[in-house]
């Protein structure tokens, strides 16, 4: 799942995709379990009633509110970060990834869900595969605390490339 961040210099996100400052995006893998992740019960219904086709831009509202530090794994002090690119084209490379080292979870029925969301063509994946580092620096970062904010910009995309699941493996 990808949290996508951009800087609230900028009155959009439209307008931040174009800078070198604009994006930062919160990484966080998931495990399959035989338990269904309660927090991620809004999202799961916002995809109940649709068939989404993913990609950057496109977007579904998800009803109510959602508390995503319970999205985060509990171990969320350890993480990786560089600067990169977006998932999808242009791929600019304009991205402060910061990639959780620990997993969170998601039972195997909720991930099936997110397996449907295609591209605009019907593709059969909805994830891309990793790519080179092109001499990228990454940091591991650690400690620290967690900080609740009340105004973040904050837009959690649920589109293709962006649910890292290779869901051909169910």
């Amino acid at each position: 799942m990808h949290l996508i961040h951009y800087n609230s210099l900028y009155d959009s996100i439209e307008t931040a995709q174009c800078r070198s400052d604009g994006l930062a995006i919160i990484a966080v893998l998931f495990c399959a379990s035989l338990e269904d992740n309660v927090y991620f019960n809004p999202i799961i219904s916002a995809l109940e009633n649709e068939y989404i086709y993913g990609s950057f831009g496109n977007m579904s509202t998800v009803p109510g509110p959602i508390d995503l530090l319970q999205l985060l794994p509990y171990e969320s002090q350890r993480f990786f970060r560089y600067h990169g690119s977006l998932t999808t084209p242009p791929c600019s490379e304009i991205v402060t990834w910061t990639v959780m080292e620990h997993v969170s979870y998601i039972s195997k029925n909720q991930l099936q869900r997110f397996c449907k969301v295609r591209t605009k063509t019907g593709g059969k994946t909805n994830f891309r595969w990793p790519k080179p580092l092109n001499n990228r620096k990454v940091y591991l970062l650690t400690g620290g605390q967690t900080q609740k904010s009340g105004n973040v910009a904050v837009i959690v995309y649920l589109s293709m490339l962006t649910m890292l699941f290779d869901c051909q493996l169910l």
